[in-house]
């Protein structure tokens, strides 16, 4: 299943994200620029750049997900 998760280098976040590709699930990640990925660089996680706050950044990552986690 797609699964988008917003805040996905938070500590929360890092967490749901680490478990979502434990059980199969393909993750998609909306994130800042500025944010920390080192834990995400070997993984299958499709990284976007942007802000929540800014909606085309939100509907381009969301484009496809079944399921969205905004932490």
């Amino acid at each position: 299943m797609k699964t988008l998760v917003t805040g996905a280098t938070g500590f929360t976040g890092s967490h749901l994200v680490k478990r979502l590709i434990k059980e199969g699930h393909a993750v998609k990640a909306l994130i800042r620029k500025s944010s920390k990925i080192d834990f995400l660089k070997d993984t299958d996680v499709e990284l976007f750049y942007g802000d929540v706050t800014d909606r085309h950044s939100v509907f381009n990552a969301a484009e496809g997900a079944e399921w969205v986690f905004h932490i």
